[in-house]
């Protein structure tokens, strides 16, 4: 239940319309569950999980979910894996937006707000996970511009 809940508010952050694809770059399932509740197509992808609890299959290859995304949600651990800033540059030259879920790199994920991610949610130690007691979720979001729902930068009060 609480998964779901913090994995909904990470979802919340991405402004998406129905059927857009969005690359889950880490992939934890009701995070899966909360992109598709929004009208979101997953296209999920992880190091180590081949597939989702539905069966999904889980590309190990960002590539493949990166080329065809519309907006890119990220786990901190990208931070750490060496793979971060590969998303980062490609979501920058794409004008794709970034979300990224951190709770590895909580302290940090937010220094990349408004250079290169659109987003961010952090949860710092000690995580839900770990813990009865109530944790803490921060939810930033970039206001120097607004995305276009199918990828791209706008103005602040420019429609796409």
């Amino acid at each position: 239940m609480r998964a779901r809940a913090r994995d909904a508010a990470i979802a919340g952050l991405l402004d998406i319309e129905p059927g857009s694809k969005v690359a889950l770059i880490g992939v934890v399932n009701p995070l899966v569950a909360a992109i598709r509740e929004r009208g979101g197509e997953c296209l999920p992808c992880d190091l180590n999980l081949r597939r989702t609890q539905w069966g999904d299959p889980v590309a190990e290859s960002m590539a493949e979910v990166l080329a065809p995304a519309e907006a890119v949600v990220a786990t901190g651990m990208t931070l750490s894996n060496g793979t971060f800033d590969q998303i980062l540059r490609h979501c920058g030259e794409s004008g794709v937006p970034l979300v990224v879920y951190a709770q590895t790199g909580s302290a940090v994920a937010r220094a990349f707000l408004g250079a290169g991610a659109t987003a961010v949610s952090a949860e710092p130690f000690p995580f839900s996970q770990f813990s009865a007691d109530p944790t803490v979720l921060y939810r930033y979001r970039a206001e120097a511009a607004r995305w276009c729902p199918r990828g791209g930068r706008r103005p602040a009060g420019r429609r796409c």
